[in-house]
């Protein structure tokens, strides 16, 4: 990728012209596609104030990617410590795995309610590398 300039300059006699310059320099990206991936199965989910349900999700990995991947949720919010689920490690070479989540009965859980399930990992044991989805929950 090349960086041009362009501009719109008054010649001496006040006609406005346009100019261009390119730059001497060149941008170079190299794209590359995600580490991780989480992604959710479930179509529709719904649940009542108290009950527990199953989450189905699918990890997808980088061949650059080894070692263990932990699935946990990332709520936060005045309703984050009515929806849980204990972090599960889901060791390399496993890719599917249903979520067991754990509702309190509370009043607060009514109609839809987004949960965010995330997946982290390290690569080469020391980058952090996350993956979110959110699971839209309907409390009935």
């Amino acid at each position: 990728m090349e960086v041009v300039g362009f501009a719109e300059v008054a010649d001496p006699q006040g006609n406005v012209r346009h100019v261009g310059a390119a730059s001497d320099a060149r941008i170079t990206m190299i794209l590359e596609g995600a580490l991780l991936k989480i992604g959710q199965q479930a179509r529709e989910l719904s649940a009542s104030p108290g009950e527990s349900f199953e989450i189905p999700v699918t990890i997808t990995r980088s061949a650059k990617l080894s070692g263990p991947v932990t699935i946990d949720l990332e709520n936060a919010g005045p309703l984050a410590d009515l929806v849980t689920l204990k972090p599960v490690v889901l060791e390399e070479g496993i890719s599917t795995i249903n979520l067991q989540v754990q509702t309190r009965a509370d009043a607060r859980l009514q109609g839809v309610i987004p949960i965010t399930v995330r997946a982290t990992g390290l690569q080469e044991d020391r980058w952090p590398v996350k993956s979110i989805v959110d699971v839209n929950v309907e409390f009935k």
